[in-house]
Parts: structure tokens; sequence; C-alpha cells
């Protein structure tokens, strides 16, 4: 893979192994592999938390203005809501902590991804809004290996009104959904350089299952 990488004038490789498996670490040491991050795959089990008991944050928000839906419901009022959620999903992707460079997609391939992917759930796209604006998002989706649980998708609010509770108000919202639904499992994952968004997860009662180490291995050097 690394002479591959290197016909195709690759500058860098990244791999990925669980923390808690030996062999995987021992390898990622060994072919010199340099730890950038850490990522915590974490589940939240529905069946033992209070979703009523969790504090509804929508009223001061609201009275700014602010208003929850999700994607279904505003499309039925609000022509174009899909490109001002990708707009959105670009403004706060270009801040999301990663190994390499942000790369900006098309609308085509946001829609494709996230949109129109095997486990999307319309319904359950949650949004927060000030006038025609989209301001904050969160979104389910299916585990096809795991009927009983669902993965967080992509959560982000706009820098402008962050501090405002919005972000852990449409997770709520999501969680409730899941409930509704009759899943078991919500499932996510956190990355070590985003705490703002681990920490939301952790109020609602999110624990780690698996850590991750992800890092890079540079091939500007000559092979050995």
């Amino acid at each position: 893979m690394e002479r591959e990488a290197r016909v195709r004038n690759g500058i860098a490789v990244w791999a990925g192994t669980r923390e808690s498996d030996p062999a995987g670490v021992r390898f990622f040491e060994q072919r010199g592999f340099r730890a950038l991050r850490r990522v915590w795959r974490s589940r939240l089990d529905l069946a033992k938390v209070n979703g009523s008991g969790i504090l509804d944050r929508s009223a001061s928000p609201e009275r700014e203005g602010f208003r929850f839906s999700t994607l279904l419901e505003e499309e039925a009022s609000s022509p174009g809501v899909r490109d001002r959620r990708y707009e959105l999903s670009e403004l706060t992707s270009a801040e999301i902590p990663r190994l390499g460079e942000f790369h900006p997609i098309s609308f085509e391939e946001f829609a494709a991804t996230d949109l129109a992917s095997p486990g999307a759930i319309p319904e359950a796209v949650f949004l927060a809004c000030r006038r025609s604006e989209v301001v904050g998002m969160t979104c389910l989706s299916r585990d096809l290996g795991r009927p009983d649980s669902l993965w967080v998708g992509y959560t982000g609010t706009n820098p402008a009104i962050r501090g405002r509770g919005i972000a852990t108000e449409i997770k709520r919202r999501a969680l409730l959904f899941a409930q509704a639904q009759g899943f078991r499992f919500l499932l996510t994952g956190n990355d070590s350089l985003n705490r703002p968004i681990l920490a939301v997860n952790q109020r609602l009662g999110f624990r780690p299952e698996s850590i991750w180490v992800e890092g890079e291995k540079s091939l500007e050097t000559a092979p050995s």
C-alpha cells in the first residue's frame, strides 16, 4: 500500500487501530505511524435514560427568535432548506478536527452521502432555525448491521449563535425520537480534539465503548 501511495505521489498515509488491541498498536508503532488523535466510540443505552427528565432548553432560544424543527417540517414551508442545511454543514465542517486539511464538497456530494444514504432517516434530521436560516442541526441514521441502534450523525451550530444550548436541545430531541421509535441504543464518535461536542454527549449520558488511535506516517523520506 505504501508503494502504491508513493506511485501516486502521496506524501503520507493514515491509519487507525483500537487502543485496546495490542497487536494493532504494535503494528501501528513498528510501521512508523505517529499518533495524532483519539476517537471515542460511545453508546447511549436508551432503556436507562429518562428522556423526559432531560432539561428542555428551547424556551430561551425561542424567545430570541429561534425555532426547533425537522427537515421534513421545514420543507413544507421553507423551500430551499436543504441548500441552507448544506451551507451550514460546509461552514461548520471547516472547524472539525481532522487528519489533513478541510476540502469543501458540492451540494450533490452532500446530498448523496447525507440525504440519500441507505441509512438516512429524513424525519430524524433535527434543525434549529432563525427566520429562513438554518443555524443548527443534527441527524440520526440507521446502523444497517444493528437494527436496534441508530447513529448520531453530524452535529453543527453556526459559530455566531453558540453558547445558547442549541446543540444540546437538538440532540435531546433526537434522543426522544429514538426512544419513541423503540430503538435501544444511540451510537456516536467523538474526536479527542473536539471537546465541546464530547461534553454535550457526556451530559446526555453517552459512555465510551472503545477508543481508536489515529495517526500518520510520512512518505516524504526514502522507503526502507
